[in-house]
Protein backbone atom coordinates (compact mmCIF):
# COMPACT_ATOMS: atom_id res chain seq x y z
CA UNK A 1 0.00 0.00 0.00
CA UNK A 2 3.03 2.60 0.99
CA UNK A 3 4.40 2.32 -2.13
CA UNK A 4 0.47 2.66 -4.24
CA UNK A 5 0.51 5.44 -2.52
CA UNK A 6 3.73 6.35 -2.59
CA UNK A 7 3.99 7.31 0.92
CA UNK A 8 6.25 6.10 4.22
CA UNK A 9 4.74 2.37 5.99
CA UNK A 10 4.06 4.66 9.33
CA UNK A 11 1.43 7.01 6.94
CA UNK A 12 -0.63 3.61 6.30
CA UNK A 13 -0.70 2.03 9.76
CA UNK A 14 -1.89 5.57 11.24
CA UNK A 15 -4.47 5.93 8.94
CA UNK A 16 -5.40 2.04 9.21
CA UNK A 17 -5.61 2.92 12.87
CA UNK A 18 -8.16 6.13 12.90
CA UNK A 19 -10.54 3.52 10.44
CA UNK A 20 -10.08 0.95 12.88
CA UNK A 21 -10.79 3.14 15.83
CA UNK A 22 -13.77 4.86 14.07
CA UNK A 23 -15.28 1.29 13.45
CA UNK A 24 -14.84 1.07 10.04
CA UNK A 25 -13.03 -1.80 10.01
CA UNK A 26 -12.60 -4.65 12.86
CA UNK A 27 -8.55 -5.42 13.39
CA UNK A 28 -9.44 -9.22 14.18
CA UNK A 29 -11.01 -9.79 11.03
CA UNK A 30 -8.24 -8.42 8.93
CA UNK A 31 -5.07 -9.49 10.54
CA UNK A 32 -2.59 -11.79 9.52
CA UNK A 33 0.69 -12.35 10.18
CA UNK A 34 3.79 -11.68 7.85
CA UNK A 35 7.47 -11.40 7.45
CA UNK A 36 8.81 -8.15 6.72
CA UNK A 37 12.19 -7.84 4.48
CA UNK A 38 14.73 -5.10 4.96
CA UNK A 39 18.26 -4.57 3.62
CA UNK A 40 20.32 -3.03 6.53
CA UNK A 41 23.77 -2.58 5.15
CA UNK A 42 24.78 -5.51 3.25
CA UNK A 43 22.72 -8.18 5.49
CA UNK A 44 18.83 -9.02 4.83
CA UNK A 45 17.04 -8.66 8.23
CA UNK A 46 13.40 -10.37 8.49
CA UNK A 47 10.99 -9.65 11.17
CA UNK A 48 7.39 -10.79 11.43
CA UNK A 49 4.62 -8.41 11.68
CA UNK A 50 1.32 -8.52 12.19
CA UNK A 51 -0.27 -6.90 8.75
CA UNK A 52 -3.70 -5.62 8.21
CA UNK A 53 -4.70 -6.91 4.99
CA UNK A 54 -8.60 -6.31 3.38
Amino acid sequence: MAQLFDVNIPAISKHLKNIFDEGGLRPNAIVSKMEMVQMEGEREVKRENKKRVA
